[in-house]
């Protein structure tokens, strides 16, 4: 997050580049405005994340209070309004831009360590703790992709987590363990 030394003076106004949660206070005069590339979004008191890594091919904005309105900065006519639980997408190649509800329980995972998976595939379990644990996981197994697992954690460790994941894929997969490997060339 990036912004001016004279923030708030005339304007709120941060410019953004990985993921961030925004908990802003109203203020009719000053609205709170995130930039990220030609994407704005613009709000008055809300709390929202923004998920913008340099390596994806899409902006997330999941609001999780209030309203935003998102627009490219290229086009600031043409806006899309979301509330309580909506998600937008911005398409950074196309710079098209949609509106969805929010299916994903774990969009704050990253923040708070809560994960709640339901029937989720091993592969999307591995997303979500990379991205949440900022480490790279490998699943040495074939099969265990295959596995779909019902499961939570509430503030855990990773290597917690890893040995509780493996143990329930043992169950499900005959073979020898590990199953899923934290790779040691990336930090915590």
């Amino acid at each position: 997050v990036r912004y001016l030394s004279d923030f708030g003076e005339t304007e709120r106004k941060v410019r953004l580049e990985g993921e961030a949660f925004f908990n802003v206070n109203p203020n009719r005069d000053k609205p709170f405005r995130v930039t990220v590339n030609e994407l704005c979004i613009e709000v008055k008191g809300t709390m929202f994340n923004v998920e913008a890594f340099n390596d994806s091919a899409k902006i997330n904005v999941t609001v999780s209070s209030g309203k935003v309105e998102m627009y490219n900065l290229m086009h600031p006519d043409f806006r899309i309004r979301l509330g309580k639980d909506d998600v937008g997408t911005f398409y950074r190649q196309s710079s098209k831009m949609g509106r969805n509800n929010n299916l994903d329980p774990n969009f704050l995972s990253w923040k708070t360590k809560k994960f709640i998976f339901k029937n989720t595939s091993v592969p999307t379990i591995i997303s979500t703790l990379e991205r949440t644990y900022h480490t790279h996981l490998q699943i040495a197994d074939e099969e265990a992709r295959k596995v779909h697992l019902s499961i939570n954690f509430i503030l855990q460790e990773i290597d917690s987590v890893l040995a509780i994941l493996n143990h329930k894929i043992y169950f499900r997969v005959k073979g020898e363990g590990p199953f899923i490997v934290k790779m040691n060339d990336q930090k915590e």
